[in-house]
């Protein structure tokens, strides 16, 4: 969302979405394997993948999960899953989930 200046404008609730993440982050223990739960375009399991090595990320939407993918940069440790979440929980484990 734009001011009408057309600088950005980042609302409140937004920030403290943000923040949930980094906390996270900050809290746990730097060898939890994650999974971020309801990730969606994946921009919170971005801010956990700067610390985690292995980090899931969930989300039943599939456009929101391909935009997830489209992101560049290093996230060779970092997977984004849609459909399989239920399957994977009952063989895979972890420590967190977000």
């Amino acid at each position: 969302m734009e001011t009408e200046s057309g600088a950005e404008f980042i609302s409140e609730a937004h920030v403290r979405h943000i923040m949930r993440y980094v906390q996270a982050r900050d809290w746990l223990p730097h060898n939890y394997r994650v999974w971020d739960a309801a990730c969606g375009t994946g921009y919170g399991t971005r801010i956990l993948s700067k610390k985690f090595s292995q980090i899931q990320g969930f989300d039943f939407n599939q456009e929101a999960i391909t935009e997830a993918k489209s992101y560049g940069g290093d996230f060779h440790h970092v997977d984004f899953l849609t459909d399989t979440f239920f399957l994977i929980c009952q063989g895979s484990k972890t420590e967190a989930i977000v």
